[in-house]
């Protein structure tokens, strides 16, 4: 029974598409799926320009000291595509931290769309902005400022509603009502 769950791991391991590297408490590598071994092989033969390895083990190590799931907040790149690593801590039956386990997701499209919006954002002579279903901003382009006079980062966090003429405030607490139920807003 323990060899076939044992075959069980290893056979998901294997399958699972992006890198999965799996380290000791001292963040020794003791496992990697092939996604995991073709990763390490990229990055172990590029340096940044300070000279630093890229892939480093911060996160992994933030992981095991706290015992919780830490995910890298700046997204690493290899070979062209970007990825986000997620640190997972496995603990023992006294809730002590063996192993971590580090799994990169590829996040590319993610950056890619970003980026794509960013361009949209910052080249369009309209007001445009990304709000909550609370009805604050989120995101705004640099066309508030000049239409307005407020810098985005006095607006950001503001509710849409103080800038809105009396008579439209109904039909737009409705619009941000209807957004919220996910129906359609022309």
């Amino acid at each position: 029974m323990l060899e076939q769950e044992s075959q069980l791991l290893e056979g998901i391991i294997e399958a699972i598409q992006d890198p999965i590297i799996i380290k000791d408490r001292k963040m020794n590598i003791l496992r990697c799926n092939p996604a995991g071994y073709k990763l390490i092989e990229e990055i172990e033969s590029m340096k940044n320009v300070s000279g630093k390895r890229i892939l480093n083990d911060e996160i992994s190590e933030k992981a095991a000291k706290a015992g919780i799931v830490k995910k890298s907040e700046k997204p690493m790149k290899s070979n062209g595509f970007y990825f986000q690593k997620i640190a997972t801590p496995i603990m023992n039956n006294k809730r002590e931290v063996t192993h971590i386990v580090e799994q990169f997701k590829d996040i590319t499209e993610i950056i890619e769309k970003e980026t794509e919006l960013d361009v949209y954002f910052s080249s369009s002579l309209d007001l445009l902005c990304i709000a909550s279903t609370e009805g604050r901003f989120l995101r705004l382009n640099p066309q508030w400022e000049e239409v307005l006079g407020y810098t985005t980062e006095e607006l950001k966090d503001r509710e849409i509603l103080e800038f809105i003429h009396t008579d439209d405030i109904l039909s737009t607490y409705e619009a941000i009502k209807n957004l919220t139920e996910n129906q359609e807003v022309i």
